[in-house]
């Protein structure tokens, strides 16, 4: 995937997608129920190094504290002192540290989408923007030093001061992803 459209990139691996799997109850357009997620079958292999590695699953029992610190990225719109209020999109590929926070307030701001599936991180100043959404929530473990997929981003307010985000948690969708995954022969 590309990382910077700025410059050449020769570490950029370019793969094409044979098929898209969607979840049984994906959606678009998320609204309390159904899954902005997919699985992508390749052409061809991914060949990891020093830019390209793979992420572990966390145990489904797992669930980070608040306060735990999580990193999501993505091409999503960003709001810049430029921007008069409107998002742009970056040519960088955005990284942001966020923290795990407390349900009761992306039940305040996202009340008519707040599930029992999900989780709220702290994102005030670094909100998910258009184009985020169905990306991943990851964190490194201070355990085994290895990066692990906690969850998908769901909604977010797409305003500069946003507070918090709504995420999806990774055990609500864990069964499918592996049963589908052994089914394909991944």
């Amino acid at each position: 995937g590309a990382h910077d459209y700025t410059k050449a990139d020769l570490s950029r691996q370019l793969r094409r997608v044979h098929f898209a799997f969607l979840h049984p109850n994906f959606t678009d357009h998320y609204k309390g129920e159904g899954y902005d997620i997919a699985i992508l079958k390749l052409f061809d292999n991914i060949i990891p190094d020093s830019t390209v590695s793979p992420i572990c699953f966390p145990a489904i029992h797992v669930n980070l504290p608040v306060g735990s610190a999580c990193f999501y990225v993505g091409w999503g719109g960003v709001f810049t002192k430029h921007s008069n209020g409107k998002q742009r999109y970056p040519k960088i590929l955005r990284e942001t540290e966020v923290y795990i926070d407390r349900d009761v307030y992306c039940i305040i701001y996202h009340f008519d989408v707040y599930a029992d599936s999900n989780s709220c991180i702290e994102t005030k100043g670094r909100s998910a923007g258009r184009g985020d959404s169905g990306g991943g929530i990851f964190f490194l473990s201070g355990t085994d030093g290895r990066w692990y997929w906690y969850g998908l981003i769901e909604s977010s307010r797409h305003h500069p001061d946003a507070m918090c985000t709504v995420i999806s948690k990774f055990q609500v969708v864990q069964k499918w992803l592996k049963s589908t995954a052994i089914r394909l022969g991944l």
